[in-house]
């Protein structure tokens, strides 16, 4: 199964979870109980805080496939990049979308994944950045 397939199975799942959980929340409230009205919305705020991660994390995959794209007609190898050939480059030219991209490769190939996130982040962003 493809990774696209996967991810909208995943975020179907996630919804109906969070669909599940906002109509007991509401149903908490109903009851107009100060107890039950206070967890009804204690419980109201994991929907409201999931949609918004699921918004974000779908939002993310959907720019970091643009970006590789846009990456891969440069016509590079990915394992060819190091750390400290990365990090170099990124010097060089440090506004360069594609040379954080490289970056974010580097750390998840050395097994970083929160380094890797955090310079595809900034590659989507100076990645969207251009394309406006």
């Amino acid at each position: 199964m493809n990774p696209r397939a996967l991810a909208w199975i995943m975020a179907v799942a996630v919804a109906v979870y969070l669909v599940v959980l906002g109509q007991l929340a509401l149903r908490f409230i109903g009851t107009g109980d100060a107890v039950g009205v206070a967890l009804g919305l204690a419980i109201l705020a994991f929907p409201l805080l999931g949609a918004w991660v699921l918004w974000r994390e779908m939002r993310f995959g959907y720019t970091m496939q643009r970006v590789a794209a846009a990456w891969q007609q440069y016509g590079l190898d990915p394992q060819g990049f190091t750390y400290e050939d990365c990090l170099a480059a990124l010097e060089q030219e440090p506004d360069s979308w594609a040379r954080w991209f490289e970056l974010g490769l580097a750390y998840e190939r050395a097994g970083d994944r929160r380094r890797a996130r955090a310079a595809m982040r900034e590659s989507a962003y100076r990645f969207r950045a251009t394309q406006q």
